[in-house]
């Protein structure tokens, strides 16, 4: 019933032709009706979170860019403000947006369902030079769009729900621009698979998303999908569309020195308000750690990442810590000689796994967490899908020096051959050059002031 309810309120909120203050007004509506209900959702959490940051005071004050700036402009578009130390997709945003200012390109961007600023992280992006919209200039998307859309060299969509509603707008209101879609994951991919895994929405809405995700992807004038799996998708539904892929967007340090016999425990880092999150805890405490606590009972399970709901904290078992939110993961990455992504739905690239192999940390996850990744099971990481074969996998990897030291070494390998920000800049100008796109201010990337995302 509960998990019914919430597909319902999705699907509204996603198709309801409201404007984005009236969206976040009715989010907030929702919620106060439904407290007693949903006060333990990932959701309801993420709201309070950021009323809470809404309300902090700016690090720095948006700067009102000169009006002699020649470069080309550039409006990106996201559902909300990305949060860099708290989700992948937010990193992958972030990081983006980087290399755009890097490509010579002044950069606007619009929070479309929050329009309030988000303390530090509209700061961290005010810092990169972008200009950050919020109600103070502008009451909707398409106000904006009406009033300055024919001075914009370039607009870019951000996920299916903001592309679904956003892209017939930029059409007609911006006649001069280039339409680029950037589904971070392939949203219908994903919700069809959270279908077959007992959650979500019923197959006449997965319908309509299925044909309205497309849709995007064909009209846009060039779409961005996150891997070649998911490129092959769009490719069998729509022959010769023009689409890329611009893989996970990292930056990579030294991986940590610390040998594995200083080393203990294993986690799962994720954001919860992404359910596939919610569902791999879930199934790895119920049917996977019970198995590797009996053979190794000294060994700890960290449950790591924002808005985690209370079916977590009930499903807590002995052996296991819920950390919660961290706001850097060098320390964890650091201690710990293993972590786990034991997910059985999902669509994209799993930034989790390219965050703990970058840091030399060895992991052991499922197919669906190694789809499109391009790493080897046995070389790279280990990949498992049965209950059983899992834990043993865990199990081999946390007691095999030799094996732990092979896959950290070729784990971080791949990580930076696969995942670095230089092969993201590539394709980025591969996409700008097939466009007939202006590059001529390329310089360097601005530098990054975040950590990376616990998702």
């Amino acid at each position: 019933m509960r998990q019914s309810l919430f597909a319902l309120i999705k699907y509204c909120y996603i198709v309801l032709p409201l404007s984005e203050w009236r969206r976040f007004r009715l989010k907030c509506l929702v919620f106060k009706l439904l407290a007693p209900l949903v006060s333990g959702s990932a959701g309801y959490r993420f709201l309070k979170e950021q009323l809470r940051l809404s309300c902090l005071p700016q690090v720095q004050k948006r700067q009102d860019l000169q009006p002699g700036d020649l470069r080309p402009r550039l409006l990106l578009i996201d559902s909300c403000t990305p949060t860099p130390d708290r989700d992948s997709g937010s990193l992958d945003v972030f990081n983006s947006i980087r290399i755009l200012i890097g490509l010579g390109y002044r950069v606007t961007f619009i929070p479309e369902s929050n329009l309030l600023p988000l303390g530090p992280y509209t700061a961290a992006l005010e810092r990169l030079g972008v200009e950050c919209l919020s109600y103070r200039d502008t009451f909707s998307v398409q106000e904006y769009l009406r009033r300055i859309g024919d001075q914009l060299d370039v607009v870019m969509l951000f996920r299916a729900p903001v592309a679904i509603r956003h892209s017939a707008a930029v059409r007609r209101y911006c006649p001069a621009a280039k339409l680029i879609f950037s589904t971070i994951d392939l949203h219908f991919l994903r919700e069809a698979r959270s279908r077959n895994g007992h959650e979500g929405l019923d197959r006449s809405r997965m319908t309509l998303l299925h044909r309205a995700e497309l849709r995007c992807i064909q009209e846009a004038d060039h779409s961005i999908v996150i891997s070649e799996a998911e490129l092959d998708v769009v490719h069998r539904e729509l022959p010769g569309v023009p689409v890329s892929v611009v893989p996970l967007v990292r930056e990579f340090e030294v991986a940590p020195t610390r040998n594995f016999n200083a080393r203990s425990g294993l986690a799962f880092v994720g954001n919860y308000q992404h359910p596939p999150n919610i569902d791999a805890v879930l199934f790895f405490l119920k049917d996977v750690w019970p198995i590797i606590h009996k053979r190794l009972p000294d060994a700890r399970f960290f449950v790591v990442g924002s808005y985690m709901p209370e079916v977590i904290y009930e499903a807590k078992s002995e052996g296991v810590e819920l950390l919660g939110f961290v706001d850097c993961l060098d320390e964890l990455f650091g201690q710990i000689r293993l972590s786990v992504a034991p997910l059985r739905v999902g669509a994209g690239l799993k930034g989790k796994v390219a965050t703990s192999l970058g840091y030399g940390v060895p992991i052991v996850m499922t197919t669906i967490a190694a789809e499109g990744m391009g790493l080897q099971n046995g070389d790279d990481a280990l990949i498992a899908d049965d209950p059983a074969a899992f834990a043993e996998a865990v199990i081999r990897l946390y007691s095999d020096t030799a094996l732990w030291d092979r896959l950290s070494i070729r784990g971080a390998e791949a990580a930076r051959r696969l995942f670095s920000i230089e092969i993201s800049e590539a394709a980025y100008s591969s996409i700008f050059r097939q466009l007939g796109l202006s590059m001529t201010g390329r310089h360097k990337l601005p530098e990054s002031s975040v950590s990376p995302e616990s998702k």
